[in-house]
């Protein structure tokens, strides 16, 4: 997995942390996500910018795992009371869009943005990646898309 630079750096997650969010999925996160949640929950990165299909979705902030008003344990455990899909958000982009690790069988270690408020034909979950590794590997900074002919 590609290494990130940190801009902004919060309270850092524990694995107590990560054992509250396993215990609200029922089962163990993967260990590459487990990791990644430890040294960069609640931090913003410079490779802030993933390119999808002639559009950039924006990477604002990683979120916290069980600190903060808005964290990854209370907004897992609505996807999974709301909408019986076991997505784990981990980070949003500047309108409150969520980036999410699907869990689900048919879609595991799959990455989907949900588009909370808006009505779009192919649904409010938008499968943006085949894994996790793979987005973290595809997030650029902004000279690295402009490089690669992308506008922010």
């Amino acid at each position: 997995m590609k290494l990130l630079n940190k801009k902004y750096v919060g309270k850092p997650s524990t694995k107590e942390d990560i054992n509250v969010l396993e215990n609200i999925l029922g089962e163990r996160i993967p260990l590459n996500f487990k990791e990644f949640l430890l040294e960069f929950a609640n931090c913003s990165i410079k490779e802030n910018l993933y390119p999808k299909n002639n559009q950039l979705y924006i990477v604002n902030d990683f979120l916290p795992i069980c600190n903060g008003d808005i964290n990854i344990v209370d907004l897992t455990s609505e996807f999974i009371g709301t909408y019986g899909r076991k997505y784990i958000p981990f980070a949003f982009d500047p309108g409150g869009w969520h980036f999410c690790l699907c869990l689900d069988e048919t879609d595991y270690n799959t990455v989907f943005i949900n588009r909370w408020t808006d009505d779009f034909d192919d649904g409010q979950f938008l499968k943006i990646a085949d894994s996790f590794d793979s987005f973290i590997d595809g997030l650029l900074t902004e000279k690295e898309a402009v490089e690669m002919g992308y506008k922010k």
